[in-house]
């Protein structure tokens, strides 16, 4: 989990270059709240997992979670290299996310309303523009770019960019 989130520093410093503002930076407290609790389910010690860590992680969640709006379950997986904007990123619980992902504001990740059974998968080198939702059992394959404002409900090659509601292919990269 360390290295999770030193490749998760690197993406933020390649856009917020000022030490006093990565540090300052949201998305990199949220995410680094997330790898936390990623970090505490490996423990099998009940004092050091079940009684002290899972229980500051999960406050610490929930403090983030009110703080700045973004909703990263323990159940989401996602790999190293991962940014996320400021404020307002949903992501369901069964979501699987790959490395070197950028995710912007207003994103939202998940299933497609009660009854719909399955959540996305994103591929590796995916840009999620802000405001952008995903729904649905669909995968999103690698270097994709999801314009802002569209809403995806399809399976999405790799190498393309989609746009609109609902997001249709708008060029091969």
């Amino acid at each position: 989990m360390p290295s999770d989130f030193e490749e998760d520093i690197k993406i933020f410093r390649s856009v917020v270059s000022n030490p006093l503002e990565l540090f300052l930076e949201q998305g990199l407290w949220v995410v680094a709240v997330y790898r936390l609790r990623q970090w505490g389910k490996r423990f099998r010690s009940p004092i050091m997992g079940v009684l002290l860590l899972k229980p500051l992680a999960f406050l610490l969640y929930k403090f983030m979670e009110i703080v700045t709006g973004n909703t990263i379950p323990a159940g989401v997986q996602i790999g190293k290299g991962l940014y996320l904007g400021q404020h307002g990123i949903n992501l369901h619980h069964m979501v699987k996310v790959g490395e070197n992902c950028y995710i912007e504001p207003g994103v939202i990740v998940g299933t497609r309303g009660v009854g719909y059974l399955g959540a996305p998968t994103i591929g590796d080198k995916v840009y999620l523009g802000a405001d952008a939702k995903v729904l649905g059992d669909i995968h999103i394959g690698n270097n994709v770019i999801v314009m802002a404002n569209s809403v995806v409900i399809e399976d999405v090659p790799d190498g393309v960019t989609v746009i609109g509601v609902p997001a249709k292919i708008m060029r091969d990269r």
